[in-house]
């Protein structure tokens, strides 16, 4: 959640409220993650206004505008930039923003962990509050998280991460009995569920405990908190298995050998 922040806006009294990647842009333009003074066409306000991002680890914020940011009481001038800190609030021509760091929500459970290898480590992506997207950019296949939301679609996951110039090849999110990973409507990169399982251009399957998703060739390991597992190290599978280094592999039958058998383990985060 480092790189979102909660957005609450108020114009006229209304009150509406989002929570959006850095770095936070607001604007007239397209290519804003909040558009204002676009309907009816607002030329006061600048196609990029306001932007909120991190510099260091820390929030600032920039103006980037032709007719400046309200902001601690003062108009902020162009190309200026001020350390912002958290829950703060500024004003854009008769629109007015708080704007805090987005926190995990305690009471909504981690569901599983996606499990990928990245620079040679296991990086853990909670599934839960998150979902995973699986993006296949100019320097390959990356992945990150974004918000889960209750009437989350792919066009929205587009337009809120910005993925201009990418293509969007998959979600994992919570779902079912567990999880579910869905295909994008017009992917061209396969997913493929246990070595079996093609996910079809905009289908969906249901995951399961010790599956393993290959996107585009990268596998993502579905795994419980503090769940330990072998991985067969037979290379035309390399599928898992519930913990057994003296086992067979549940797919293929192969020996599973303790000290060759690669051991998957996760850590519950408190």
């Amino acid at each position: 959640m480092d790189d979102f922040v909660d957005v609450e806006m108020i114009k006229d009294g209304a009150r509406t409220q989002g929570r959006h990647k850095l770095p936070l842009k607001i604007g007239r333009g397209t290519g804003n993650s909040i558009r204002i003074g676009h309907e009816p066409n607002d030329q006061t306000v600048s196609r990029v206004h306001t932007v909120i991002e991190l510099n260091g680890g820390r929030l600032q914020i920039v103006d980037r505008s032709t007719n400046g940011t309200l902001y601690n009481g003062r108009m902020m001038k162009t190309g200026e930039a001020l350390d912002f800190n958290d829950g703060d609030s500024f004003e854009v021509r008769g629109h007015r923003f708080r704007v805090a760091r987005a926190k995990r929500d305690p009471s909504i459970p981690i569901a599983f962990y996606a499990a990928i290898v990245i620079g040679g480590e296991q990086k853990l992506f909670p599934i839960g509050e998150t979902l995973l997207l699986c993006v296949k950019s100019g320097n390959g296949i990356r992945f990150e998280e974004a918000p889960m939301t209750p009437g989350t679609n792919f066009q929205d996951i587009i337009g809120r991460q910005r993925l201009e110039g990418e293509n969007l090849i998959a979600v994992i999110h919570a779902g079912g009995k567990l999880g579910v990973v869905k295909s994008a409507a017009d992917s061209s990169s396969p997913v493929v569920v246990n070595n079996h399982t093609q996910v079809k251009s905009g289908m969906q399957v249901e995951l399961r405990p010790l599956d393993v998703v290959n996107v585009g060739g990268i596998p993502v390991d579905i795994l419980l908190p503090d769940m330990k597992a072998s991985r067969c190290h037979n290379h035309t599978c390399r599928l898992l298995n519930p913990y057994d280094p003296h086992g067979n592999c549940r797919w293929c039958g192969h020996r599973l050998v303790e000290g060759v058998t690669e051991i998957v383990l996760t850590r519950k985060k408190r």
